[in-house]
């Protein structure tokens, strides 16, 4: 446990830099938003700004593993060596990245809710919802969009792993390989779940959560919890697998 920690720590002071830099250009873009916005009177632009960085979280995780990835990359076999197994190597960097995701999205829903609060005291009148709906509201989409970030950086754990892989064989053309495997498992899996098996499989145990009044989320399968579930896990599961087995170092 003690050494998995210590993999943590190095994990943070790898990539503690992108974070702070994140949370940089929120702030940046927030005053730039909020100052155009005192001048003009344009409630838009800080709305607009606010709502943006919120929805970018979607692909902060992916970009955070790219990153912390590829710092790996030019000393791969120091990091393989590690006499920790991959499912730690590469779970350290997720819970890393989700930590950071966590607080990164936090801070830009923190901002939204004060752009909505000052925009209602601007135009000095009653918008047309409740501000204690919208908060609602937004944690809804915002968990949405943290579990989506999670699925997607998944995607690109793995095609980054089969790209080394294949580096291996042929070199500079991994890229093309990978490319053209992630569209074909992309457009088949597109296939499927346009199908009635896929609907069979997944449309059962509808949990509803009308009691929260959300315009955004009115309940969920799950039959697509488990879907996503599963193919979460094997992809992470394929990822290690490959760093431990068949990535040349």
């Amino acid at each position: 446990m003690n050494s998995w920690v210590g993999l943590l720590k190095k994990e943070f002071r790898l990539t503690r830099t992108l974070t702070i830099a994140g949370l940089a250009i929120i702030a940046v873009a927030f005053i730039i938003a909020y100052f155009m916005t005192l001048r003009w009177e344009l409630y838009p632009i800080i709305l607009g700004m606010t709502a943006l960085t919120v929805m970018g979280h979607v692909a902060y995780l992916a970009i955070y593993m790219f990153v912390s990835l590829q710092a790996e990359s030019n000393k791969l076999h120091l990091w393989l060596h590690n006499p920790q197994p991959s499912l730690r190597l590469l779970g350290a960097k997720l819970v890393n990245g989700a930590a950071a995701n966590f607080v990164s999205l936090a801070v830009s829903i923190a901002l939204l809710m004060f752009s909505l609060n000052f925009v209602s005291e601007g135009i000095e009148t009653h918008l047309p919802f409740n501000i204690g709906v919208v908060f609602q509201e937004v944690l809804i989409f915002a968990g949405f969009l943290f579990l989506t970030s999670i699925y997607i950086s998944l995607w690109l754990i793995a095609a980054w792993t089969v790209y080394q892989f294949c580096k291996a064989y042929i070199g500079k053309w991994s890229f093309i390989i990978v490319l053209i495997g992630f569209l074909a498992i992309s457009t088949l899996q597109g296939m499927f779940e346009n199908t009635a098996i896929f609907e069979t499989l997944t449309n059962w145990g509808y949990i509803s959560v009308t009691s929260l009044n959300s315009h955004f989320f009115e309940g969920i399968h799950v039959g697509d919890i488990l879907y996503y579930l599963v193919i979460s896990v094997a992809l992470f599961g394929f990822s290690c697998f490959l760093l431990d087995r068949k990535v040349e170092v």
